[in-house]
Order: structure tokens, then C-alpha cells, then sequence
């Protein structure tokens, strides 16, 4: 006879064993500036048309000891660029992706398939104009090591899918516009922390987050996320009174907006953050003659070479100051 206790004790097994899959698995957050489907079809016969679309969110879980992982995106489908904005009209209209009622499509796998240590298979159901469908993206390539530039765990892959758009509604125009449909993404992602801090409130841990992002996005040259991230950092330290954290993050602020090329706003951003740590005790050198070689440069720019030369100058002499010397025998 099975009894509730039973039930109770199956439920409270197989919870554990779905946890414990993925307990070692590190989170990874998609790159939106570096993860883009694709689309292709036969157009007519004369051509492949492609497509894709510009904005992609969601999270990989990756367990690489244990070859496991979860793959969980979201694809904007009013971003649709096909290079023509009538035509992104057109195919966001009804008999196609209809967006005004399906604004996103989904995949989210249930199988990553593993040949030795090759990733070669993501089984999963992509969700497209409300249908859901199983698919299975063949991988032609995967790495997964310290990203070089952003210093932090990241993760890459490259993949395809072929799909018939009749099954999803969309057969508009079929088949003397091919119904295959080949789907390629790209796909990037970091590793991140901020989501397990934001789990758990730790608001000043998100921040120091944000801020570390904001960098690596300038690093990147994507300014306008990188600005958006600083200003999230910086509204948090200023709330929490945490100064020093708001000075750092301003910073960032700073030279988001110079790459922006907004350069005024950048030089009052540089020179408040240059006020405030000249007033630290003890100074930290090497941060202010960060701040001021970025200064002097927007001077230059502006045609205020004087006051660049000098701030150079200055900045000469710290620099000779601060680079280490071999000992000298002052006696001989």
C-alpha cells in the first residue's frame, strides 16, 4: 500500500537527486553584444536570405567535470533585423512572427549531449509564435575558459537548427518561399555571481558586480551598457552611504561617457571622482594618475593643450616618483 509518507519521502528523493544534477553546475548569463540567432531560407530559388535578431537573454548552467548543463534563452522577436525596416515590418506582422501577440521565443533545453569532451548535441523545445516544438541544435564548436579581456569565466558556442515554419503557424508564401528554415546562433556567456548575490539580497555585493561589468563592458566598447551598469553601481554605494565603492563605480561612470563621446559630461564626472580621492588619506598615486592621464587627454582634445601639458608634466614627475629603482650606495 502506498502511503503518504512514501509519497512525502519519493517527492523529497527526487527533488534532491534534481538538485544535486546541477549543484556543482556554474551559472553563465548570456552576452547580449556577443549572441545572435540566426535565420536563412530559400528565397524563391534565387537566393538564401538571412536574417537575425538583436536582442537575446538567458542562462547557462555548465557542469564541465560532470558534462552537464542546462540552456535556457529568450530571443526578442521584435529585434528581427533583416536589413530592410519595411521588411522587418512585414515579417513581425501576423501571418508570420506576429509579434504584437508573441513578443519573444524561447528555447530551453532538456539533453546537452557529449561525444568524449566534445559538447555535439543541445536537445530542447524552442517556443515560437505560442507553438512549442521538440529541436535539437548540432554544436560545430564550444569553448569554455577565462574569458582574456573581461579576466572572468566564460563560455562560447556555435550551433544550428533546421526547422519547417508551417509547423509554427507561418506558411505564408510556402513552399515557393522555402518552408526550411536553417536557425545559427552564437552564442556567449559569462560566468556570474551577481545572480546568486541578488538571491540573496546582498545589494552592495550586486553593485560591486555591476561595477566589475561596467568595466569589462568599456574594455569591450560597448558604451551605452557599460553606462547604464556604472549608474546601477553608483545609485547603490550612494544609497548605502558607501562612498569609496561610489567613487570607484563613478569612475566607470566616467569613462563610459567618454567612450560615448560625451566628453564634457565625462571631464565633470573625472574631475568630481578626482576631487574626492585627492582628499583620501593615505593618497593612492597610481588611481589619481589614472584619472588625470584621462583628463588630460579630453583636454586635448577640447583644443585646451596648456592645461593638458601641464597635468602632464606633473603627472611626469609622480610617475618618475612611484618607478621602483635598483639600490644605489649613496657613499660611493
Amino acid at each position: 500500500m502506498i502511503t503518504m509518507k512514501k509519497i512525502f519521502t519519493a517527492l523529497v528523493l527526487v527533488s534532491a537527486a534534481s538538485s544535486n544534477a546541477f549543484a556543482a553546475a556554474d551559472s553563465y548569463a548570456i552576452d547580449n553584444s556577443h549572441t545572435f540567432p540566426r535565420f536563412s531560407y530559400s528565397h524563391l530559388g534565387y537566393s538564401t536570405q538571412l536574417s537575425r535578431f538583436n536582442k537575446t537573454t538567458g542562462k547557462v548552467m555548465f557542469d564541465k567535470a560532470a558534462k552537464t548543463g542546462q540552456v535556457d534563452i529568450t530571443i526578442e522577436t521584435t529585434s528581427v533585423d533583416t536589413g530592410s525596416a519595411l521588411f522587418n515590418e512585414h515579417i513581425q506582422a501576423e501571418d508570420f512572427l506576429n509579434t504584437a501577440k508573441f513578443p519573444t521565443a524561447t528555447f530551453k533545453s532538456t539533453k546537452v549531449v557529449f561525444s568524449g569532451d566534445k559538447l555535439t548535441e543541445i536537445q530542447g523545445n524552442l517556443t515560437l509564435k505560442g507553438i512549442t516544438k521538440p529541436v535539437t541544435l548540432t554544436v560545430t564548436s564550444f569553448q569554455a575558459m577565462p574569458h582574456p579581456i573581461a579576466k572572468k569565466d566564460a563560455l562560447g558556442a556555435n550551433a544550428f537548427t533546421t526547422i519547417k515554419r508551417t509547423e509554427f503557424g507561418m506558411g505564408k508564401y510556402a513552399p515557393n518561399v522555402g518552408d526550411e528554415v536553417r536557425i545559427d546562433i552564437a552564442i556567449e556567456a559569462f560566468k556570474e555571481a551577481r545572480s546568486l548575490f541578488k538571491r540573496n539580497k546582498e545589494v552592495i555585493h550586486v553593485a560591486r558586480c555591476d561595477q566589475k561589468m561596467a568595466s569589462c563592458l568599456i574594455e569591450l566598447g560597448e558604451g551605452e551598457l557599460a553606462l547604464e551598469t556604472a549608474r546601477k553601481a553608483v545609485d547603490v554605494f550612494e544609497t548605502g552611504h558607501d562612498h569609496r565603492r561610489e567613487t570607484f563605480a563613478s569612475f566607470e561612470y566616467g569613462k563610459a561617457q567618454i567612450l560615448l563621446e560625451k566628453y564634457d559630461e565625462g571631464l565633470a564626472t573625472l574631475e568630481n571622482v578626482l576631487a574626492i580621492v585627492s582628499e583620501d588619506e593615505p593618497k593612492d598615486f597610481e588611481f589619481i594618475v589614472d584619472i588625470e592621464s584621462r583628463i588630460a587627454k579630453i583636454l586635448r582634445m577640447q583644443g585646451r593643450a596648456d592645461e593638458a601639458e601641464e597635468i602632464e608634466r606633473r603627472l611626469k614627475s609622480v610617475q618618475e616618483a612611484l618607478e621602483d629603482e635598483p639600490e644605489r650606495d649613496l657613499l660611493n
